[in-house]
This record gives C-alpha cells, structure tokens and sequence, in this order.
C-alpha cells in the first residue's frame, strides 16, 4: 500500500488542514449552503466514485468514507437535524461561519472594492482549484476526486453479472456500469457477481450491501461519464460464460425459498413406510395366532442379556452333550416360540419356528436328532456351523422334506437353493407321522448327512460359499447349531451332539 494514500484527499479533495472534516467538506459544498437539492446530487455522485474502491487494496478506508459521507448526508438532508448541526458546528468552527458571511453573493460588486472576478473562498476546496470550477460547482472539480489510474489499469473492468436461477447473464462492463445497475435497481441481491482477477464469483450482497438492506435509489439523472455508455443490462447475453478463467469455482444454487420438495418426498417415504408396516404385523397375526411381536422383541432384550459362561467350546472328547434338555424354547426361539410337552420340544404350527443353540459348535461334530411331523408338508431344518480355519467360518442349513415336502438339501451354497447348487435329493421321510432319526457328520469343509440311515446329502467344499438365506431365518449366529421347521409342527424327542467325530 502506498504510504503517502490519503483517501480524504486523493478522493474528496479535502486538505490536510481541514481535519476531521465537516459534513459540508465531506459533501464537497460550500458550508452552510442554503440548497438542499445540492446534498442528494453530490452525495450520490462521491458515493458513486468511492464505491469501486470497496473491492480493492483500499477496502476499509473506502468503507469508512462511505460511512461517513452518509451520516452527512442523513443529517444535512433533514431541516432539523441540519439546523442542529448548523448550530454545533458555528459554535465549534467560527471561522466558517465568518467565511459563509464573506462568500455572500453582494448586490454591489463596486462597494466591496472587488471586481466579478474576484476569487471566492469556499471551504473544502484546495488552492489549486479553479475559480469556475469552484463558482459553478462549489466544490473541488469531478478530476480531483477521480483516481489517477484508470479502469482499466486497475482491474475494474471485465464484471459479469449472473443470474443462475434463469442462466441470464450481461457483461462485460465497467465497475461504473455495475454501479449504475445497483443504483437503478436491475441486480438483485442473489445474483453474482465474476471477475478474472477474483478466485471464485461474489454475491452482489457481498460487494454492495446496500442491496440486503433496501436503501437503492433510482438517480434522478445519469452521470456525464455514463451518459453515453451503453446500458448493459439492456441485452441479454448467451448464458455459457465465454472463458474459463471466469467459471466459478463450485457450482452455484440459488437460494430456493419455501417448501423442499426433496423433504416432502422423505416424509410421504417415512408415513408409507409406517403404513406398511402396520399392515404388516397385522397380516402376520392373522396368519399365526400365536405370533406376538411385543413377547417376541421382549425376549430379544432378554437374550441379549445372557451371561458369557452360557457359550462353551466343546473339546473334540466325544463325549455326548443332551442339547434337549439345554433348550428354552421361550429364550431360544427366534421368530414364533417353540412349546415344550413332556420331554420333547415342539414348533409352532404352521409358522417358521427357529431354535438357537447357545454353545459355540467344535469345528468337527456329530449331530443326532428324533423327529416327526405332527402336521403340514414341508421340512425340519438344522442349522449347522462350518469351518475351515480361521477366517474360513461359514453357516448353512440342512433341508429335510423340504420345498414340498419331497427335496433334501443345503440352502444356501454360492446363495443359491438346493435345486440350483447339485446337493438336492428326492425323497420323503416324515410323511407317516412316525419317529425319524437323522443323523448328521460334519467335518472342516464337508457335510454328510442321513436319514434313518439312508444317505439324503453330501458336501465338500469352501465354507465360505455356505449361508442362511436371510429372507427366512435369523443369519447372526454363525457359529452356534440352530433347529428349525418351516410352515409345518414337528415333536423333536431326541437333540445329541458328539464333538469330534
């Protein structure tokens, strides 16, 4: 910044001597000038001219002026508030009021020993001005208040204004040319404003705040200097901007104001949803009386509470471990409860019932069970824990009479069903209401499978192909056995595992 910058001189043409200036001085008119009509039209037009500093190395000093030649303004404008300050400023500066007396037009130019040209003392312009301009102006003349550097020296020129709400946009012009759009009220406050030495485009709030606070006035007459430029909001110019080095820097949105139509369709989503569900749960005890979503989410708190030592690791002892006797069918059961008659556990009818071993299955087992169909068609499912290795866990579950009744198989292997991934066989085993046993062996990456001796399924392979098809059961308990049936009632008497087989 240049040391010797001096805004009140290099821009109002007030001397050093003249400090702190008066509202006269600032206004650039004689003091206690009698013309009102003066103020408004000297006001806008040095408002004018110190507005284009506001975006350059002088920033602040061009805010502080316009600050204060506002506040004169506001108060020579009003008669009382003039008359006060009139008043102030006579007891605190006689020397002005000495000078206004002796700067009185005299009807006798020969009384006063002075001829018509004699020079006039007019406070606030320097001595160099000159007599004509400071007789019919009263004022310093428009040159002492305009920069030395031109527009185009300086960098202000090349604006473009934008209106991205309707892709409008006009320029290039000079910063005098957006000043004169502001004053006639042709930018709006949301539109933005580019310029190839600025990083990135500015609101026109940002540069003119006059805008956001509704103080724009239409000028009664436009300045000499822009009298014959032509106006550049009368055109509307191709909405791409021409260069690069003008695009903005992030995409640009308009304010949009009211109801978010985004928002609404979130919330008609959530209320649907809700809907949705209702209908749901209500479907649901229609079709399975016994069904009750509050027991069924009660003994999901509950089991999450289980101590830890209720997880054990069977060494491969052979030893046998009596799971039927270990089972709670109303802890254990996921999804509708299985009921325990006598000794036996037996599934709900006609839903799927789902019953959760709380053991951590050894990596190699044997896994016997008793069953018989009470009612229904379709299959008793084991869920059965694989291994290979650490990493290498996988889950499946053992369909026997499933999908019909009449299929035997794993679902799923490689996500696909039995009679897509080469494990299903035909045959039905629980048709006769009697007592079946199944007999399971599975070892890291193999499962074999029989049915009252009668070999139903035969698997080797990478335990990570293997998965609980989530759309029917609970897939979370990936290393625990699982018994389940599915649209159908069994009894199960007998629920065995032998850990390493």
């Amino acid at each position: 910044m240049n040391a010797t910058f001096d805004p009140y001189r290099d821009w109002l043409g007030i001397a050093a001597d003249e400090r702190p200036p008066h509202h006269y001085a600032l206004l650039g008119v004689a003091p206690f000038a009698a013309d009102s009509g003066t103020f408004e039209r000297e006001f806008q037009e040095r408002y004018r001219r110190i507005r284009r500093y506001q975006v350059g190395e002088h920033g602040d000093d061009a805010v502080r002026l316009l600050n204060e030649l506002a506040k004169a303004f506001e108060t020579l404008s009003q008669p009382e508030a003039r008359r006060r300050y009139d008043e102030q400023l006579r007891r605190e500066r006689p020397e002005l009021a000495a000078l206004a007396e002796s700067t009185k037009p005299n009807p006798d130019p020969t009384s006063s020993g002075q001829g018509s040209d004699a020079p006039e003392r007019i406070a606030s312009v320097p001595p160099s001005t000159s007599l004509a301009a400071r007789k019919s102006t009263g004022r310093a003349p428009a040159a002492a208040l305009t920069s030395d550097v031109s527009d185009e020296a300086s960098g202000l020129v090349g604006y473009r204004v934008l209106d991205r709400t309707s892709g409008r946009q006009w320029g290039p012009m000079s910063f005098d040319q957006l000043c004169l759009g502001v004053e006639n009220d042709k930018i709006d406050p949301d539109w933005w404003i580019v310029h190839a030495d600025w990083p990135k485009p500015r609101r026109a709030v940002t540069v003119f705040p006059e805008l956001a606070r509704g103080a724009r006035r239409n000028l009664e007459a436009v300045p000499p200097t822009l009298s014959t430029q032509a106006d550049p909001f009368a055109t509307n110019l191709a909405p791409a901007l021409p260069a690069p080095a003008l695009a903005p820097t992030k995409p640009l949105r308009p304010v949009r104001k009211g109801f978010n139509w985004i928002w609404g369709m979130v919330a008609a989503v959530v209320i649907l949803g809700a809907i949705l569900l209702v209908l749901v749960v209500i479907a649901v005890r229609s079709l399975f009386p016994g069904f009750d979503p509050a027991s069924t989410l009660a003994r999901g708190i509950r089991r999450s509470g289980f101590p830890s030592n209720a997880e054990r690791i069977y060494q491969p002892t052979g030893a046998k471990v009596d799971l039927l006797s270990m089972l709670d069918p109303f802890r254990d059961s996921e999804r509708i409860p299985w009921s325990r008659q006598g000794n036996s556990l037996v599934s709900p009818p006609g839903g799927p019932g789902q019953l959760v071993v709380r053991l951590t299955a050894p990596a190699s087992y044997r896994v016997v069970i008793e069953a018989r169909r009470l009612n229904g068609i379709e299959s008793i499912n084991v869920g059965l824990p694989v291994t290979n290795g650490p990493g290498m866990e996988g889950q499946v579950f053992a369909v026997f009479d499933g999908f019909g009744g009449s299929v035997n198989g794993l679902s799923m292997v490689d996500g696909r069903t039995p009679d897509a991934n080469g494990t299903a066989t035909n045959g039905q085993h629980f048709a006769d209401a009697e007592f079946h046993t199944i007999e399971i062996f599975v070892i890291p990456g193999s499962i074999t499978a029989y049915v009252d001796d009668e070999r139903v399924i035969e698997w080797s392979g990478e335990p990570r192909s293997l998965m609980v098809d989530p759309r029917f059961w609970s897939n979370f308990h990936r290393d625990k056995l699982m018994l389940a049936t599915w649209s159908s009632s069994y009894e199960v008497r007998r629920f065995d595992l032998y850990p390493g087989i």
